[in-house]
């Protein structure tokens, strides 16, 4: 097979393309007309004198109803692909085939054929005629089908809500009788398909322009008009509900697929599920049974980034951040993971498309994920490809928010990376709750409850330092999460706390954007907020591989408490192996504080939470074979049951670490060791002074020390007919320190016994 070369066509090779047409070559594409998004088009080739490895096909993008002429040195292709490499007979006889897969887009398709190379391209013949993708006219005279593209959902931060965001192609507004809107039922509930009694929620529509965009590529030759982007928010859902649903117009009767999604379980608190989890525990108190992992309490959050794309037809793309046929995988996995049930939300945590300013690039990458992500919620954070810039656009920024602050509309780090696109694509497509809800208000940054777990998610390219908005926003994130009905509480951001890396050529700049430089700003801004709130996991990406750290603080591993059940520090992971080309600049000598570091597999790792652990596992997307897993239990502290207590102002003063106690509990729980350790010293004094003077202890008191210290004929300990009226079964040991209380018994076949105690909590050791 004829090898592909290795040069990319950036804006600099676009502009350089020129034009000289040769009529002795003949290109044409058909079918002329295609019927929906996602078809495929070949395009043939002929007569071409002294072909080269080097010549290719390139398809554009023609914008509807703009009367310009296409010119190839203003434009980036939406794909293309070598003409050797696509048909090898291309360099015997100068003619051949190639397929290409097209997604619909806000413009007709028209083919270029090149001579030369990718870096000095010359335009040698155009198709005949261009290629429509999708059916345009409506039924009415001038009417145009607004066909939903692109569909994906979201929380939003209400329990009982979910949204889905979609597209149509077109550059026309939506008229004002258009009704547009989603659709949806739950299963069991009558309703279906063939009747009318769907609910329906209003769908609100925007667009961006090359106005609102800040800088190259997507100022210019990467600018291709994204059509409308549409939001509606179904509400009224119950938890742990299957939902079918479809957007579209139903002025125009022109609907989507059908989807399913599943609502999240109910929240409850803690306290609840654990008397039920208690009676259940076997072993040491981690392990438990299988009947209260399966009610409903558990959830799979596939955790990934760095995801980017890549043509199915294997074609090629513009820019430098392209051709991530590893991409492919990945959403190959994610896809039987959804079709399986074995992941019930998808965080994708920056670096989402790499379209970096060519904005076909969030065509591919949306129609990439569909199948994913209009079936679970798919959340998101930016990344430094979705929004880095040295300036930022009007979009954003008025004179009102750089009084409020100065930092308002600037990147912290001073790179392109985002290809002057300046986030303005990624929060129109994605509009997340709380402050990100508002798509033109450049504060990516929020957190949602799900099941057991409470997600606060950062924006690492926005300023986050102590002063910024956004750290005033964390913190007060952080501080309010109620561990009793979310234990587990997780940070996400793109870039990450702790890498194994070797990039860092500015170590003097507080502000260097490299891989050690925003490490170590995260460090000393923003890792004091998790250890003061108790994160108990730390997810990133932007360096392309799978990483997992130690419980680490302040750079060094924490070392396993005294008391087994009290929070240590977060475990910090890299999930940066969803597509991109892997990184390669690892260290020679690994970091003391990772336990795992991946370097040749791409996949997804997916944390499954209940109340009382979560397993964090990374499959390799090709194989399917797990790479990496560990368990996180939770602290103990989180768990201890507080008084029911109806008082507002009780439920949110609670202590650090969740743990609801009142004082005045406190208090009397203190009186009662001290009395209980008063008759213990009483009770050893009489009994030694009776052993030293010769006399026999007093039957009572023999009876009253049985009972204090633990001892039974029952072999648990205690007296049995008490027992048996509370129904006081034998409990498992607590997590945390095992201190051996005096007195010991023996059980009916003559084995010892030990009773054991943690803080006011007693067991019987029942193994």
């Amino acid at each position: 097979m004829t090898r592909m070369p290795s040069e990319v066509l950036d804006a600099a090779a676009i502009a350089r393309i020129t034009t000289e047409l040769d009529h002795t070559i003949s290109l044409d594409a058909a079918p002329k007309a295609l019927p929906n998004s996602g078809s495929w088009v070949t395009v043939t080739w002929e007569g071409v004198r002294g072909p080269s490895a080097t010549d290719f096909i390139a398809a554009y993008a023609v914008p509807f109803e703009k009367d310009v002429e296409l010119e190839p040195s203003r434009l980036a292709p939406v794909k293309y692909q070598y003409a050797a490499f696509a048909d090898p007979k291309h360099l015997e006889s100068g003619s051949g085939q190639i397929n290409f897969r097209l997604v619909e887009l806000s413009g007709d398709y028209r083919f270029g054929f090149f001579r030369g190379n990718v870096t000095q391209g010359v335009l040698a013949a155009w198709s005949s005629d261009v290629v429509t993708v999708g059916e345009r006219k409506g039924k009415k005279e001038g009417e145009i089908i607004l066909r939903p593209l692109q569909l994906h959902l979201a929380l939003t931060g209400q329990p009982s809500e979910m949204r889905v965001t979609w597209k149509t192609s077109g550059l026309e507004a939506p008229a004002a009788n258009t009704s547009l809107q989603v659709q949806y039922y739950a299963q069991g509930s009558g309703s279906s398909e063939d009747n009318t009694s769907w609910d329906t929620s209003s769908a609100t529509s925007m667009t961006f322009d090359k106005e609102d965009l800040c800088g190259e590529p997507a100022e210019s030759v990467g600018f291709l008009p994204p059509g409308y982007v549409h939001t509606a928010v179904m509400k009224g859902l119950a938890p742990a509900t299957t939902y079918e649903y479809k957007v579209g117009d139903a002025t125009q009767d022109i609907w989507s697929t059908t989807y399913s999604f599943r609502t999240g379980p109910a929240v409850a608190p803690a306290p609840v599920v654990m008397a039920s989890a208690a009676a259940t525990a076997r072993g040491n108190g981690r392990a438990f049974s299988s009947e209260f992992d399966d009610a409903g309490h558990s959830v799979r959050i596939a955790m990934i980034a760095d995801m980017s794309s890549a043509e199915e037809d294997g074609s090629l793309q513009a820019g430098w951040f392209a051709n991530d046929f590893s991409s492919l995988d990945t959403s190959s996995l994610l896809r039987q993971q959804v079709i399986e049930g074995e992941i019930d939300l998808i965080m994708c945590i920056g670096d989402l498309s790499y379209s970096s300013g060519y904005l076909s690039r969030w065509d591919a990458w949306l129609d990439q994920v569909e199948q994913v992500a209009a079936s679970v919620p798919f959340m998101t954070t930016p990344g430094n490809h979705e929004r880095d810039d040295p300036f930022a656009s009007s979009f954003y920024t008025t004179a009102t928010t750089y009084a409020a602050n100065e930092h308002a509309g600037f990147s912290i780090y001073n790179t392109n990376d985002g290809g002057g696109e300046c986030g303005v694509p990624y929060q129109t497509y994605f509009p997340m709750p709380g402050p990100g809800e508002d798509s033109r208000g450049d504060q990516p940054w929020y957190s949602f409850n799900y099941g057991p777990v409470h997600v606060t998610v950062a924006s690492t390219e926005h300023d986050f330092r102590e002063g910024s908005r956004q750290y005033a926003w964390l913190a007060q994130d952080l501080g309010q999460v109620d561990r009793i009905v979310t234990p587990w509480l997780v940070f996400v951001g793109h870039r990450p706390f702790y890498v194994d890396s070797t990039e860092d050529p500015e170590p003097a700049n507080p502000l260097s954007p490299s891989e050690q430089g925003a490490a170590r700003l995260l460090r000393t801004h923003l890792e004091p907020l998790l250890l003061q709130h108790h994160v108990d996991l730390c997810l990133a990406g932007h360096h392309h591989s799978y990483q997992r750290t130690c419980k680490v603080a302040d750079g060094e591993c924490v070392a396993e408490a005294a008391y087994k059940g009290a929070y240590m520090a977060p475990v910090h992971a890299i999930v940066g192996m969803a597509g991109r080309r892997l990184s390669v600049n690892f260290k020679t000598e690994r970091p003391v504080y990772f336990e795992s570091v991946e370097r040749e597999s791409w996949g997804t790792m997916v944390l499954e939470a209940t109340p009382w652990r979560l397993v964090m596992t990374f499959r390799d997307s090709i194989t399917a074979r797990i790479m990496d897993q560990t368990i996180l239990h939770v602290p103990l502290e989180y768990l201890v049951q507080p008084e029911k207590n109806d008082d507002e102002a009780y439920h949110k003063n609670y202590m650090p670490r969740g743990v609801r106690y009142r004082s005045e509990n406190i208090k009397y729980l203190q009186l009662v060791y001290w009395f209980l350790a008063l008759v213990v010293i009483l009770g050893f004094a009489l009994t030694l002074g009776n052993i030293l003077s010769g006399e026999r202890l007093p039957v009572w008191w023999l009876r009253l020390m049985t009972n204090v210290a633990g001892s039974g004929n029952d072999g648990v300990g205690g007296n049995r007919s008490f027992r048996d009226k509370h129904d006081m079964s034998p409990a498992p040991p607590c997590l945390g320190e095992q201190t051996p209380l005096t007195g010991s018994s023996l059980d009916g076949s003559g084995n010892a016994s030990k009773r054991y105690r943690t803080g006011s909590i007693h067991y019987a050791d029942a193994v």
